[in-house]
């Protein structure tokens, strides 16, 4: 004889691992919308450029090269053309598969940024146990991404708090974070001066 209660007329019940599931499916979904939209975005900025440049062109053969408005047009390519790259860098970042951990894994990802906000390539990082030992090292990409992971050894704890040590004197102070519910956490860390 069960013991389980049927469930109140007029109830839905719900299986945990199919939301989950479909939450994941949606998330996915839409990382991959997010890539597509911030590459279309990238080429538009990119065919503006040749289309300012054509101004440009036009403009500086009719007032010379050295015109107030050919200057300011030559600005507004620049910003545009960099602009563009900086889409399409977000674009193949957002393309890139999630990161995911292990149970006995701690995961932290994140970006690194100067004090004007551009990505900081090259930056020492390392995952430590607060005031303790390092348990991972890596560097900022050219685009200011990184990823620290960690398995814990057989048997040893996953710690819960973990701390972020930036190797540059633009950044002395160490980030201390939880560890996140799915074993990834994520960071910015922003330099200073």
């Amino acid at each position: 004889m069960s013991t389980k209660k049927p469930a109140p007329a007029g109830s839905v019940t719900f299986d945990a691992a199919s939301i989950a599931k479909a939450f994941e499916q949606v998330f996915t979904d839409a990382d991959a919308l997010r890539a597509a939209a911030l590459t279309n975005l990238a080429n538009t900025g990119t065919a503006r450029s040749v289309v300012m440049q054509s101004q440009r062109d036009a403009l500086a053969a009719k007032l010379g090269a050295n015109a107030p408005e050919v200057t300011q047009l030559d600005s507004a390519i620049a910003d545009n053309t960099a602009l563009a790259k900086a889409l399409a860098a977000q674009g193949a970042a957002a393309a890139q598969p999630p990161v995911t951990a292990a149970a006995d894994e701690t995961v932290v990802q994140g970006v690194v940024r100067d004090a004007v906000g551009k990505p900081a390539s090259g930056v020492k990082l390392s995952l430590a146990q607060p005031k303790g030992d390092v348990l991972a090292t890596t560097s900022s990409a050219k685009d200011g991404h990184f990823v620290l992971r960690h398995k814990a050894a057989a048997k040893a704890e996953v710690p819960d708090k973990i701390e972020v040590r930036v190797h540059d004197k633009r950044h002395p102070t160490p980030v201390e974070l939880e560890r996140g519910a799915n074993g990834v956490s994520f960071i910015a860390v922003h330099l200073e001066g």
